[in-house]
């Protein structure tokens, strides 16, 4: 069997732009991705690793989420299959990204969290982290290498820290529906007596991103920090062509009032440090 010709980068930003219309939609960003990407009109040069990475930062000027990845030996999908069913035992082994709680002398408690595990697998970690953390005299959550996960998460979460009544969150608008995203009003733990400080930087992410923009839009905590990426779009896997993994997006988030939310301007800190 015969190796696929090297695909060129003309051709792999015409696929690009025509899988996220296929997947998002069609309106003023993909239109806008198309003239980003109308640079490498022409463009024989093959889509090599250097290449796809210039064609990944040309498309994040428009979809921060959106990703490339250099991977000879796929198989080429005309959509995407999703995302594979979680490990959620392995995911619970290795602690479902609760990376630290811990107590220290002044009265202050903190809880490092390096993602946002499936819900199943995160809410009896969770639980136990914010058991641990009542009493404290204040609350730091470290969000600064949250690489974002589950949404679900994020809601019990939010959820804890308001010990009130559902709360909407915000939506995710897809192309041909819309989800809305709620905390249930039911917490898994006791609301916290102290304040609550959220630590966020460059290196917090996607859903990352959403539990710092929820916990700032609903007044549960003071962000302190840089400003994070601006990845606010969902998206899902595609194998591209024989050589290109994509993360495409397939949906926005928008305010509970449909306004913007955090892509592309990042979450922004009260307090910078």
């Amino acid at each position: 069997m015969c190796d696929s010709a090297p695909t060129r980068l003309d051709a792999l930003a015409s696929l690009l732009v025509d899988q996220v219309t296929r997947h998002y939609g069609s309106d003023a960003r993909t239109e806008a991705l198309g003239m980003a990407l109308s640079g490498f009109d022409r463009s024989e040069r093959p889509a090599d690793a250097a290449g796809v990475r210039e064609v990944e930062l040309a498309a994040q000027t428009v979809f921060r989420h959106l990703e490339l990845v250099y991977q000879p030996g796929l198989e080429p999908q005309d959509h995407s299959p999703g995302w594979p069913e979680p490990d959620l035992a392995m995911i619970r082994r290795r602690g479902a990204d609760v990376a630290e709680v811990r107590r220290d002398p002044d009265g202050t408690a903190t809880i490092r969290l390096t993602g946002l595990a499936p819900v199943e697998a995160a809410a009896p970690l969770l639980r136990g982290a914010f058991t641990l953390v009542r009493d404290a005299e204040a609350i730091i959550l470290d969000l600064r290498d949250n690489t974002g996960g589950d949404p679900a998460t994020v809601a019990v979460i939010i959820d804890w820290l308001a010990g009130d009544g559902p709360r909407h969150l915000f939506d995710v608008v897809y192309r041909d529906r819309v989800r809305q995203w709620w905390t249930a009003g039911s917490p898994i733990a006791d609301r916290p007596d102290g304040p609550v400080r959220a630590l966020i930087g460059p290196r917090t992410y996607s859903s990352g991103e959403a539990l710092a923009w929820a916990l700032q839009d609903q007044r549960l905590a003071t962000l302190a920090g840089q400003p994070t990426r601006g990845a606010a779009d969902h998206v899902v896997p595609l194998a591209l062509t024989h050589d290109v993994r994509a993360l495409i997006p397939e949906a926005r988030v928008a305010a509970p009032d449909g306004g913007p939310t955090w892509e592309g301007c990042g979450v922004q800190p009260d307090e910078p440090g």
